[in-house]
């Protein structure tokens, strides 16, 4: 039986991708397989439709590839065709809805079968359906929960038949009230505390993270039961991992978390003759595989081009188009891409650059409005962004909790070739929006975050990040960075409430760095909601001033104060990464934040209220 699912395509880079699990129309939860099963025709060979490739030339040389492409735009199906995802059904493990037998289906194909016990007793309203539960690791692995080997503590199975099981629910709805027991043997056990650590005392840090799953398989405190290294996205059901593991019911939040990697498309340096690029960008593709077919000889390229598409080039220069070319095309064995760790980095210094100055073509439209640098206290500039195209790609995903792999790490969970450097393209979709972009008073912030008692304030963040493990190179609190987010959060709270978006449909990118103290409100999407002109009208001075005096004076008092501002010297939210700020003052839905709502406080914008002579916010000093 053959089954489809639609799904929107930024869906898939958004939190549906490769290795993640989704239910299907018919309520069959299925697994995305890898990319390396993309477009495949029926040769097996591998091809990329051109119409379905993504360019962006900064966010391509700062992750190491060639070029992107966009999902299958059909979505999912359990028959393999270039134009949906070939899908197959996970877990396997299924119980019969009426006598609770578990059996373990032979094929990854989408018939759920029928009880063949109950069918014969001529139950017709019995079917099976699948278990509820699978395994994971924090290093991206998913297998099947060890149904045989949990019940029989790991242990040789001297019973008849050790893969006869029945999974009940008995008293309570948690997890002591499902248990397994051996149809065979006397052997039974529930599944109580197995998507927990084990609480050790008197060992070390490390020991203390022990699993309860890992640790309690054979029931005796021996040896560990470890990953085996399952993928079964890339059909790979075994393999080398040394991580303990953890149950985790398959509609659970924490099972996939995709790490992408996005950019706002700027123009190609030295892009002089937008005319010109106008005509070679939405051939741009086409031309791409003509240059790396030719070997990026461009002279070669340009003649080709002249002589295959006479209508459009008869009349323009030969050198003044190879010269188009050169901008627009570049050798990757020539480009020099950021080191590991500096992808977005680098991404955000060259958009920061072009934001900072107006401008109008096919990539980006930047106006100013008119706003006298000082007019509002301690912002430097506004700018209203008419128009702006985000691409955001797939990089890789985590499971169980957020610590990102490297990017390299996270394309080996992509594909079954692990090799990163031989991964030339990666799944990414591009939309189009508006925006409001500002800085503050570069003097004003370097004055302000020099205060000592707030560099030990927000040390407190970094503390709490790099303890639970959710640091990464380019979210290390500042003084700085928490101002600009927290802002960034309070702002969006007053847009939603101003032009009519919901919250998810506006998102930030904070600029940081030193010497850098700007903010990009945005809303970028597939539909008109990305270019209805809402965001762009709020960048006239007069009404940006009201709006962020409006911001400024609810961040004064949140509902759950003095409890949220008091919590601010220990910390609060997930790990304690966010200081005075909850869900009442400064929280956002997830797709509007850039780091999963961490290193936020309401006290750089306002003081901290409880202890004013210690930290003095950024709008008080």
């Amino acid at each position: 039986m053959s089954l489809k699912h639609e799904i929107r395509q930024s869906s898939v880079i958004q939190g549906t991708g490769p290795g993640a699990m989704t239910v299907l129309q018919q309520g069959v939860t299925v697994i995305v397989p890898g990319i390396d099963a993309w477009y495949r025709k029926a040769s097996g060979q591998q091809e990329i439709p051109v119409d379905c490739r993504v360019d962006d030339v900064n966010l391509a040389a700062a992750l190491h590839v060639d070029y992107f492409a966009v999902p299958p735009a059909n979505g999912f199906s359990t028959e393999p065709q270039t134009d949906y995802l070939n899908s197959y059904i996970f877990p396997r493990w299924v119980v019969c809805s009426n006598c609770k037998s578990l059996k373990l289906l032979q094929s990854a194909a989408v018939n759920l079968e029928t009880c063949a016990q109950c069918e014969s007793a001529n139950i017709k309203w019995a079917k099976n359906v699948q278990v509820n539960f699978v395994m994971a690791c924090e290093g991206g692995h998913l297998d099947e929960f060890p149904w045989v080997k949990w019940v029989h503590k790991g242990k040789e199975a001297k019973c008849s038949n050790p893969e006869r099981l029945k999974l009940e629910s008995k008293g309570t709805g948690d997890l002591r009230g499902q248990r397994i027991s051996c149809i065979s043997c006397p052997a039974e056990r529930t599944l109580d505390r197995t998507n927990l650590d084990k609480e050790r005392p008197n060992l070390d840090k490390d020991e203390a993270r022990n699993t309860i799953l890992s640790v309690d398989m054979h029931g005796d405190g021996g040896s560990l039961y470890l990953c085996p290294g399952a993928s079964p996205w890339l059909h790979e059901f075994s393999g080398s991992c040394t991580n303990q593991v953890r149950m985790i019911p398959r509609n659970a939040n924490n099972i996939y978390y995709s790490l992408t990697a996005d950019s706002i498309l700027i123009p190609p340096a030295g892009a002089e003759e937008a005319s010109l690029i106008d005509v070679l960008e939405p051939r741009l593709n086409i031309y791409k595989i003509k240059a790396a077919a030719f070997k990026y000889d461009l002279v070669r390229l340009r003649d080709w081009i002249m002589g295959d598409q006479v209508e459009l080039f008869e009349n323009v220069d030969a050198e003044e188009l190879l010269r188009n070319l050169k901008i627009l095309i570049k050798n990757p064995a020539d480009s020099t891409a950021p080191a590991e760790g500096e992808e977005q980095r680098a991404i955000h210094n060259s958009e920061y650059l072009a934001l900072c100055q107006e401008q109008n073509n096919r990539f980006l439209n930047i106006r100013g409005v008119g706003y006298v640098a000082g007019a509002i206290p301690k912002v430097a500039s506004i700018s209203a962004v008419l128009e702006l195209r985000k691409t955001t790609a797939l990089t890789g995903f985590a499971r169980i909790s957020p610590k990102f792999p490297t990017v390299a790490q996270g394309k080996e969970l992509l594909q079954r070739n692990k090799s990163p450097n031989t991964l030339k393209w990666l799944p990414a979709v591009q939309h189009v929006g508006e925006g409001i972009f500002f800085r503050l008073d570069e003097t004003s912030v370097a004055k302000w975050e020099s205060n000592v008692n707030l560099q030990n304030r927000v040390k407190a963040i970094e503390k709490n990040l790099l303890n639970s493990g959710r640091a990464t190179a380019d979210n290390l609190p500042t003084p700085r960075s928490v101002l600009l987010h927290t802002l960034a959060h309070v702002l969006i709270q007053e847009f939603v409430i101003e032009c009519g978006y919901t919250a998810a449909a506006l998102a930030e990118r904070i600029y940081s760095k030193p010497g850098q103290a700007g903010i990009l409100i945005y809303t970028a999407s597939a539909d008109a909601d990305g270019t209805m002109g809402g965001l762009v009208e709020m960048a006239q001075p007069q009404t940006f001033e009201r709006i962020l005096n409006s911001a400024i004076e609810k961040a004064r008092w949140c509902s759950n104060d003095p409890v949220c501002m008091e919590l601010g010297k220990e910390g609060q939210g997930i790990h304690g990464t966010n200081l005075s700020a909850c869900h009442s003052c400064c929280l956002l839905p997830e797709t509007a934040c850039q780091n999963f709502n961490q290193a936020l406080d309401r006290a750089t914008l306002i003081g901290d209220l409880a202890e004013v002579r210690n930290v003095i916010g950024f709008f008080d000093s």
